[in-house]
Order: C-alpha cells, then structure tokens, then sequence
C-alpha cells in the first residue's frame, strides 16, 4: 500500500482494461467514479453493464470499490475481488501509486 495518483484524469482510467489478479478475468474499463462529496475521495470504479439481448437490455453495472484496487499501471489497473458484494469504504486517493516502467 501507500500509492501516489500523480496527474490522473477520468480520461487516463477509462482508457485501462481493469483486471482481477484473483482469476486473471477482464472486467472491462471504468466508464465513471464515484467520489465521497463531503471528503472528496474516491469510493469505487464503476464498468458499465454490457448490453444484451440486440442492445434491448442492459446488465447492471459493476461497482468495484476502491481498497480493491491492488495497482494502477499504465495499460490496467490490477484488482483483487474475491467477494464482489462488499460494501465501498471510503479511500484516499493517496493510498495507491501509479507503476512507471
């Protein structure tokens, strides 16, 4: 832990695949955040649901809470999601860093 979010815009992660290191599974990408409006920190990740059925019907989106996000490098961001019903607790910004390679 102790990460450093230099420079991030909305624009950066939802340009990254987001990853489950549990089961190597492709989530997809983070199409919004969700941010604490009293504390200004970020709560989760949210991936869009998938459309179905022609576009007809939608699945539900995928809220991923931010202490699961394991690393932010520069082509995905790495969780570890073992129980996708947790509930989001609220996390600084400042508790991850972003890997430089």
């Amino acid at each position: 832990k102790g990460c450093v979010m230099n420079n991030v815009t909305i624009q950066s992660l939802k340009e990254k695949d987001i990853i489950n290191i549990v089961d190597g599974k492709k989530l997809g990408r983070a199409s919004d955040i969700e941010l604490n409006q009293e504390t200004m920190k970020i709560i989760s990740l949210v991936i869009a649901g998938e459309s179905k059925l022609f576009g007809l019907k939608k699945t539900s989106p995928t809220i991923i809470n931010v202490k699961d996000v394991v690393m932010f490098g520069d082509d995905c961001i790495l969780v570890n999601i073992k129980d996708e019903n947790e509930n989001a607790n609220n996390i600084s910004p400042s508790d991850f860093t972003f890997s430089k390679n």
